[in-house]
């Protein structure tokens, strides 16, 4: 039998003593807090805060410049097509954009890579496909940061892209209309960076929309699954996400969610991150793994709950 050590941080008592009767907050909840790395009192305040406390979305680097572009294709009914990726955080991510944006009337569509015959993020191919339907904006989600090639050919087509992402880029920035990615703002210390794909996505809507707590309210069920999917780290807005994600599937999941929690036996009772991390988001990767995910968006996607 393979038995595994917990390795437990290291944290001073006698700090965390100090703190919890600075901050009028139980020893133990000081503990997490420190054993997590937040050791200042502001730290562990936001860490126990209940109210969602966002980064004002305009922080980041070229989301004004998005937002600009997809109002202008909103009021302008141009044809959207938001290219997503093939694991769990892709496919939140697309399942989130295509349905803020058909919320709002939108025609918008999307594609996601095949992972065997396409491989990773948006194609010249992709590009120049989007280009024969009639699409004048490309919206990705998950990936993108790297698509020099890929931008240049729409470029040439007429075609503008607006990318979100949170990768590292490997050299030169696409000439897309926006980058939106967490890594291009590391050197500032006001904005939230431990974002993942639909983390990103979800702050573009709150930009566009003006505010947060509704999207928050509306949306968080695709936000969290996503976060918790890719393992980012449970701190500051991530927690925020989590919790009110988590609470929207406990109570009011959509169809298809409603659907794949039932098949992971996890339905009835109250929906935890474990949950999510080892039962659901391992059934939404498997789709893009072992065949498509398509699969798994048209589950997020659908209201009837036979089909589901």
């Amino acid at each position: 039998m393979n038995f595994r050590r917990w390795i437990f941080p290291k944290v001073d008592k006698q700090l965390v003593s100090e703190a919890a009767e600075d901050c009028g907050v139980d020893p133990l909840i000081v503990f997490i807090a420190f054993a997590r790395g937040l050791c200042e009192p502001y730290e562990i305040e936001r860490f126990i805060e209940k109210d969602p406390d966002f980064t004002d979305p305009y922080e980041y680097s070229g989301m004004s410049e998005a937002v600009n572009r997809i109002n202008i294709a909103l009021e302008s009914d141009e044809r959207i097509l938001v290219f997503g990726d093939y694991d769990c955080d892709g496919v939140t991510a697309t399942s989130l954009i295509i349905k803020y944006l058909k919320s709002r009337g939108a025609d918008a569509d999307y594609c996601v890579p095949d992972r065997q015959k396409d491989g990773y993020g948006i194609s010249v191919g992709a590009v120049e496909k989007a280009a024969e339907n009639g699409y004048s904006l490309i919206i990705t989600v998950d990936n993108g940061i790297n698509a020099v090639n890929e931008v240049k050919r729409a470029n040439e087509l007429g075609i503008d892209v607006v990318i979100t992402d949170h990768h590292l880029p490997k050299g030169d920035l696409p000439d897309a209309v926006a980058v939106v990615d967490p890594n291009m703002d590391a050197g500032c210390d006001w904005v939230f960076k431990e974002l993942c794909g639909v983390g990103v996505a979800f702050k573009l809507i709150c930009a566009v929309e003006g505010e947060s707590a509704s999207v928050l309210y509306r949306w968080g069920d695709f936000v969290a699954v996503g976060t918790v999917a890719d393992v980012m780290p449970m701190i500051g807005e991530n927690r925020y996400i989590i919790q009110y994600g988590l609470d929207r599937l406990s109570r009011e999941p959509r169809p298809g969610m409603a659907a794949l929690l039932a098949e992971c036996g996890a339905i009835k009772r109250p929906v935890h991150a474990a949950a999510i991390g080892f039962s659901v988001a391992p059934r939404l990767n498997a789709a893009g793994r072992l065949g498509h995910a398509v699969l798994a968006v048209e589950l997020l996607l659908c209201q009837d709950k036979e089909r589901c």
